[in-house]
């Protein structure tokens, strides 16, 4: 009995004990998902933050969504609101040059036709009349203030049933109004439109300008699309800056700035700006402000005297203080170039030897690029040879000939750009006054009266002046290649003797040609292989004419690559070529003189 009451409280304590480790692992697993608990509510909380951030995201894309829809249906309306503008402004035009028309006594709408009995009828020629109407360059070249001619508006034609038709011609009025250059006026004011509030217009294009300097204005109006040609003609010359210093201001209504920042425009900071001109819009490859100031009065072809006057040097010769040195020619008086040239300039005394002046199809431009005017009748040496001498091919070595002209006859350096030229280059090229035109033409061709060393003397010329090279004995053929360089072989003497040896090194001393090019010119290995080939055939051919017999003592030949060595004693003169050819064949790239 004992036995069995103990053994049923030893199961009641083990009952006991299990319930208690069972609620306890109750509790655990209750502290677990209270845990688990708080942390899906705190996700939950997350969540909802992140669903409000994107509901208020969405509403803010959706008001950006109806704002865009909404500048797209404005856009729509503007343009075609634009469009009926642009009719209206056709018919505007059209009512414009029938008016012209009109006010010239010929009404192009009604045309009249006369037979041999003298009766008249009315009749209307539709056809030529519309046609002139929607010429839209010959609209833009009517104005207000221009005149047609009757004969020039109208020209007789026979009628089908044998009356007489005055027709009207589109080209004629199209044209006439601006038949020649000389007739277009340089004055912008007369190109440009005023409004009654004061805002002032390009009259071809109907623009408003944004600067009020009148230099600005005729930049416009000279690179607009909408310009007549004559019109653009006559704004590109001289003549315009000049007529805008007679007036009150030059540059707009205030005082000409002496800072060279005031005439520069910069872009960018650092190693990436670009200084450009404030009046032929060329970038200026320089951080120095005196390359700046020189660009303006020495190279820039559309910055008003005004403005060259302030950076214009006083120690240097200008072109109205110096006078040509005498030459053995005997006297024939130098044509002025213009009415009303400054007396200072005359040239009675320059002489033309035993030649007339040569004839040219185009008279030489009026002004210099300084503003002077032309009296010395100065002409781009490519334009005497292309218009002289049609045949021949300039080519790089051609500009050999016109450095040693110069350092033979010193004239005033002038450059400008060639009539005849495509490449239209702000440096340009030098010019050659009037008396000497026939000279550099005979020197040109291998005229020994001019200066031209004669062959077979085994002597070099006077240091620096270089000899000449005869086309016949360079130029055989012409081969294409980058860098307007073209035409070039090897001398076939030197070819035999020197570039078929496997290695050559000649006596001479000197330093390698490329080593100078590169500090004439930093960018020139990175040039194109044709254009690195063509400087140095240009090269060989300078130390050719130096040299002449002694050229082979001056070539090194190497692995099958040649060098050219520059002797000591020919260093300035190779230097002050190379600059000239490497400024002209390569006007995008620093050029630096040393």
């Amino acid at each position: 009995m004992m036995d069995t009451d103990s053994n049923s409280k030893n199961d009641l304590a083990a009952q006991y004990i299990a319930l208690l480790e069972a609620r306890m692992h109750v509790a655990d697993k209750l502290a677990e998902a209270y845990a688990d608990l708080r942390s899906i509510t705190e996700q939950t909380e997350g969540a909802n933050a992140e669903v409000n951030t994107l509901a208020q995201e969405s509403l803010l894309l959706k008001s950006q969504l109806g704002a865009h829809n909404s500048a797209i249906a404005k856009c729509q309306l503007l343009s075609e609101a634009n469009e009926e503008l642009q009719m209206e402004l056709t018919d505007l035009r059209a009512r414009g040059a029938t008016a012209v028309v009109t006010h010239g006594g010929q009404r192009s709408t009604n045309l009249v036709s006369q037979n041999h009995h003298g009766s008249e009828t009315s009749s209307t020629h539709r056809d030529t009349v519309d046609q002139s109407i929607t010429d839209k360059r010959g609209l833009k070249r009517l104005q207000p203030h221009e005149s047609i001619s009757s004969e020039a508006a109208t020209a007789p034609s026979m009628h089908a049933d044998g009356h007489f038709l005055h027709t009207h011609s589109r080209s004629t009025v199209s044209n006439s109004s601006f038949a020649s250059d000389s007739a277009v006026s340089a004055d912008v004011q007369l190109h440009v439109l005023t409004s009654e509030d004061g805002e002032v217009k390009c009259r071809y294009c109907l623009g408003p300008f944004t600067s009020p300097h009148q230099n600005d204005w005729i930049q416009h109006i000279a690179s607009c699309e909408s310009t007549p040609k004559a019109v653009t003609n006559s704004l590109s010359s001289a003549d315009a800056y000049s007529l805008l210093e007679g007036g009150a201001d030059v540059v707009g209504a205030e005082k000409l700035s002496a800072s060279i920042d005031d005439h520069v425009t910069k872009k960018g900071i650092g190693r990436n700006r670009i200084v450009s001109c404030n009046y032929c819009s060329a970038p200026i490859k320089s951080d120095s402000k005196k390359e700046w100031e020189k660009h303006m009065y020495a190279k820039c072809p559309s910055v008003p005297s005004a403005v060259r006057e302030i950076y214009l040097p006083f120690s240097e010769p200008t072109q109205m203080n110096w006078t040509p040195q005498s030459h053995n020619y005997d006297a024939y008086p130098l044509k002025q170039s213009a009415e009303g040239s400054s007396p200072s300039l005359t040239t009675a005394d320059q002489s033309y030897g035993d030649h007339s002046p040569l004839y040219f199809p185009t008279e030489p431009v009026p002004y210099l690029p300084d503003g002077t005017p032309n009296t010395l009748r100065f002409r781009a040496w490519m334009d005497i040879i292309r218009y002289q001498r049609p045949r021949h091919k300039i080519v790089n070595a051609s500009g050999l000939k016109m450095t040693s002209f110069k350092k033979m006859n010193q004239f005033p350096e002038v450059r400008l750009i060639a009539e005849t030229s495509s490449s239209k280059s702000t440096l340009g090229c030098y010019a050659v006054p009037e008396y000497l035109q026939q000279a550099f033409l005979d020197h040109f061709d291998g005229d020994n009266k001019t200066g031209r060393p004669s062959k077979g003397d085994g002597r070099r010329g006077p240091r620096g002046h270089l000899q000449e090279l005869t086309p016949s004995t360079v130029f055989t053929k012409s081969d294409s290649f980058d860098g307007q360089n073209s035409g070039l072989r090897r001398n076939s003497s030197v070819e035999g003797s020197i570039f078929k040896a496997a290695a050559y090194r000649g006596s001479g001393s000197g330093k390698k040609y490329i080593s100078v090019i590169r500090e004439i010119m930093p960018s020139f290995p990175m040039l194109p292989d044709d254009s690195r080939k063509a400087v140095k055939r240009g090269v060989r051919l300078f130390l050719e004419a130096e040299l002449q017999d002694k050229f082979a003592d001056y070539v090194i030949v190497k692995g099958g690559g040649t060098m050219y060595m520059i002797p000591d004693d020919l260093m300035d003169a190779f230097k002050e070529w190379a600059y000239e050819e490497l400024t002209r064949c390569f006007p995008d790239e620093l050029i630096v003189r040393v």
